[in-house]
């Protein structure tokens, strides 16, 4: 043979080996499926739902399986195939079921193993795409009701006392409200208390549930064995004048600028409805941050020489130019008395929140601890400091009609937990006294309240 035709095919043939082997290792560096877990579990209980987020870089993601492994045993906890080699990303919400599907408590791990639809060399598959360590948890937290206020009504407070050593979280549960418990007492004794409200619309038949829950998740749920008395709250009408609301609305949409009077009932119905879900927002996230422990002593006082002009849990009824707008729970008192009158703090606490707050106008919160707040809107002048903390009946600043207020008086609101709740029960020393502090003393608690 030619030595040069010899010397050609040889490096065809070469050339063609070089691509082939490029092409494979180019095909084999395209990375397996990758997984993650959001948030990562580090202990499985009961019934967790796992949230398992997949990602492939080519090929499509067609196979996944979640597996438990002890040290006697693998548990198949979840498996899938997809027929769809187009989707690369996945998020999937499995809830296990690790007692019923043949776990044991104990330490394991969990395994992902993933594949995708692209062709390799050499198979990527044959190992778990994430493993990590976790603790297995089949036993729910023992919980103790220690003692609790027993009558209640609807609008009204009340507070527990649980016992829970195991617990990561306690708490009581009324309707869709979640009322976190705090540590009191002993650390030993394992004491937590919550305050909790029962919304003035709470059907009296439905008891508030105490409940704790451990770090695997196993909840205990028990209920409170509670006499809810129904209460009838007031039902109004309010007839919006022109004049207040070519007043009111530009200070309370300032974005919008001049409202032609023409978009004044659509402007209100915004402010009644956005603005004020804004405000009520702000509650519960104060709330939240409410400090674990009581700031206040003995009853709350109601404003000197103030009388009520309008009530708790009064429905309104909004109408503007006889056109029905929106309809409104008065969630405190408008209390008036005097024009620019001092607002002492109600009970002593901790300065949650100062400045403008929508519907509310220039407002003070205070926090009196537990989830307890007070608030105090249409300030005309606000004389307090965010963080600050107050005794009972130091001034926070003087009446106004600031936010959405016809005239000069004092919004007052309590709220447990973010729930609006009857003032008049704070104001009452009696209702102190045998609905919350013999509670807590109860259980074995100094309160101090």
């Amino acid at each position: 043979m030619d030595p040069r035709r010899a010397l050609l095919q040889f490096s065809v043939v070469l050339a063609l080996i070089v691509v082939a082997v490029g092409f494979l290792f180019l095909r084999q560096r395209v990375p397996p499926v990758s997984a993650r877990f959001d948030p990562l579990p580090t202990e499985l209980g009961l019934d967790p739902t796992l949230h398992l987020e997949l990602r492939a870089a080519r090929g499509g993601i067609r196979h996944v399986r979640l597996q438990l492994v002890q040290p006697d045993r693998e548990v198949t906890l979840y498996e899938a195939s997809f027929d769809s080699s187009k989707i690369n990303e996945r998020s999937l919400n499995i809830q296990v079921k690790p007692r019923t599907q043949g776990a044991e408590e104990g330490d394991g791990r969990l395994e992902v193993w993933a594949s995708d639809g692209f062709w390799r060399p050499r198979a990527v598959d044959d190992e778990p795409v994430l493993s990590l360590p976790v603790r297995v948890d089949l036993t729910p937290p023992e919980v103790e009701i220690v003692s609790f206020t027993r009558y209640l009504s609807q609008g009204g407070s009340g507070v527990a006392v649980l016992r829970s050593r195991d617990a990561e979280r306690c708490g009581i549960t009324v309707g869709n409200h979640f009322h976190p418990a705090s540590p009191q007492g002993d650390a030993a004794q394992g004491l937590q208390v919550a305050l909790f409200a029962i919304p003035f619309d709470h059907p009296v038949g439905e008891k508030p549930v105490a409940e704790c829950r451990d770090a695997a998740g196993n909840r205990t749920r028990k209920t409170l064995e509670v006499v809810i008395a129904a209460r009838d709250f007031p039902h109004g009408k309010v007839t919006l004048q022109r004049e207040f609301l070519a007043r009111k609305l530009p200070e309370l949409l300032p974005q919008r600028g001049e409202i032609p009077p023409k978009q004044y009932g659509e402007a209100f119905r915004y402010v009644s409805t956005v603005i004020r879900a804004r405000a009520e927002s702000t509650f519960v996230a104060l709330s939240k941050e409410s400090v674990p422990r009581p700031l206040w002593h003995g009853a709350f006082r109601q404003p000197p020489n103030t009388r009520v002009l309008s009530n708790f849990a009064e429905t309104r009824d909004y109408s503007y130019e006889g056109v029905a707008l929106d309809t409104k729970v008065h969630s405190g008192f408008d209390l008036a008395s005097t024009r620019q009158a001092p607002v002492p703090a109600a009970g002593a606490g901790r300065v949650a929140f100062t400045g403008e707050l929508g519907i509310y106008g220039n407002t003070v919160v205070l926090d009196h601890g537990l989830g307890l707040l007070t608030v105090y809107g249409h300030l005309s002048r606000i004389d307090v400091t965010q963080g600050q903390e107050v005794e009972q009946g130091q001034i926070l600043g003087r009446t106004g009609a600031t936010g959405l207020a016809v005239g000069d008086h004092l919004h007052y609101e309590v709220l447990v937990g973010g729930v609006p709740v009857n003032p008049l029960e704070w104001w009452d020393p009696r209702w102190i006294d045998g609905k919350i502090r013999q509670v807590l003393e109860e259980a074995g608690l100094q309160p101090g309240i």
